[in-house]
């Protein structure tokens, strides 16, 4: 959990890097503006479906700022509980420290972010390691270290071609057009420039070729997958004028799922989520009753929890025992 929670330190942290990378390797076709109408991904699950774990990335803005991450995750009964809350304070454009709370550990500590010529370094955490990130001549990131452990890149045309640390790598291939992650990256890094596009093919160790698939709402990609595994990721944006005033009901090319009880019990699960992503919905019966099922939208189940793939808004209701 440290290592993505620093992940997300260095996307948030590095608020000021340079326009052009020197090498040729950062073009501004087809970038999204953080402060574009639409463009801000607010809700990012990750799902296994095969262990039906979830992980959740909740992003609260302020204008094109961050103000507030969250991440979330299920536990055995597919509750979903916040594991660890990040909060930034900025130094004009560029984030100069977090507040990181981990829910785990009912701990939270003040991280630092050190800059030299306009990238970060380092990020400093107490009574951790710090994390280190180092750079080529072109400024593209060469490696990051979080606990001891290096995680190597390699760039080619602006694209990152190669990962790998002491347990493996892999090879990426590219398309010629727009990958969703530049979306998300624009949105976190202000002066994102670099034009990722598509990946076509992910080549593991083994020599094994695997092909992601991209599902598009509009002209925004929901859903991400590789048919031979299990796991999907799906983003669901919110709409902004750049104010940060736009209401939670501006959620775009989402669906709304609504949970409710009918008494005797709590119903949890609703929220936005992407078409063709999973909500997880619990129901828990008072003491002395017992759950029936559900019912709503011309959907019914006696599972608990219910995994349901979400294809439109609906509203359902978990019905318990007097």
């Amino acid at each position: 959990m440290l290592a993505l929670a620093c992940g997300l330190l260095f996307a948030a942290c590095d608020k000021d890097k340079p326009e052009g990378d020197g090498g040729g390797n950062s073009t501004p076709g087809g970038n999204v503006s953080p402060s574009a109408p639409g463009n801000l991904p607010s809700v990012v699950t990750f799902l296994d479906h095969e262990s039906r774990k979830q992980m959740v990335l909740q992003i609260a803005w302020e204008g094109s700022r961050i103000h507030e991450l969250t991440i979330s995750k299920s536990n055995e009964s597919g509750f979903m509980q916040p594991v660890v809350d990040i909060t930034p304070t900025y130094d004009n454009m560029r984030i100069a420290s977090m507040f990181i709370y981990s829910y785990e550990e009912s701990l939270g500590v003040t991280a630092t972010c050190n800059y030299q010529d306009n990238k970060l370094v380092k990020i400093e955490i107490p009574h951790s390691d710090p994390v280190l990130f180092d750079y080529d001549a072109s400024n593209n990131l060469r490696s990051v270290t979080v606990d001891g452990e290096t995680i190597n890149m390699r760039w080619n045309n602006g694209n990152i071609s190669w990962i790998g640390n002491g347990d493996g790598s892999v090879n990426l291939t590219y398309d010629n057009t727009h990958n969703p992650l530049n979306e998300i990256f624009a949105a976190i890094f202000p002066s994102w420039n670099a034009n990722i596009n598509n990946i076509v093919s992910i080549t593991n160790m083994e020599g094994e070729v695997l092909r992601p698939q991209y599902t598009r709402v509009g002209d925004r990609v929901s859903l991400f997958r590789i048919p031979s595994l299990t796991q999907t990721l799906s983003i669901c944006y919110k709409y902004t004028d750049g104010t940060g005033e736009a209401p939670e009901t501006y959620f775009r090319d989402c669906r709304r799922v609504d949970v409710e009880s009918s008494g005797n019990g709590y119903a949890y699960g609703k929220g936005y989520y992407a078409p063709g992503s999973t909500a997880i919905l619990v129901a828990e019966p008072f003491g002395g009753c017992m759950f029936y099922g559900w019912d709503g939208g011309g959907y019914t189940s006696q599972e608990n929890p219910l995994y349901y793939t979400v294809t439109s808004n609906i509203s359902i209701t978990a019905y318990f025992s007097y």
